[in-house]
């Protein structure tokens, strides 16, 4: 029989990223910045290629606005992980707002950092 540790922390997804288990809507993700196969740096590479290509839709004050104010949620989830995902990232593709929280873990040199996307990101990746 194989052990399990019982109390484990994350699940691993492969290429160096985890996925906390943390039972929640949204999954936090601790993910390895540096690999080039890992969700970060595919995500990273699929943003630019929409912002090259002029296909994000420009957001307004407003917009964000009544995006945070619709999803109240959100707002407190953000909030409450201020301090472990201090940077927020909005955006509009395809008439669709999503939105992404990230944090460097500070240990670690840069390497890995929290992350915490408020959308389906297989969903994003599919409509590419």
């Amino acid at each position: 029989m194989k052990k399990t540790n019982k109390y484990q922390e994350f699940t691993k997804m492969g290429n160096g990223d985890l996925q906390y288990n943390y039972i929640t809507k949204w999954p936090i993700y601790k993910l390895d910045v540096l690999n080039k196969k890992g969700l970060w740096n595919t995500l990273q590479t699929i943003c630019e290629s929409i912002k090259n290509d002029d296909k994000f839709d420009m957001l307004t004050e407003h917009q964000i606005e009544k995006f945070f104010f619709k999803r109240p949620e959100i707002d407190f989830e953000i909030n409450f992980f201020l301090n472990t995902m201090d940077k927020c990232f909005v955006f509009k593709f395809k008439n669709k707002i999503y939105c992404y929280t990230f944090g460097e873990i500070k240990r670690k040199n840069g390497r890995k950092i929290f992350v915490r996307f408020y959308f389906d990101y297989n969903k994003l990746f599919s409509e590419l």
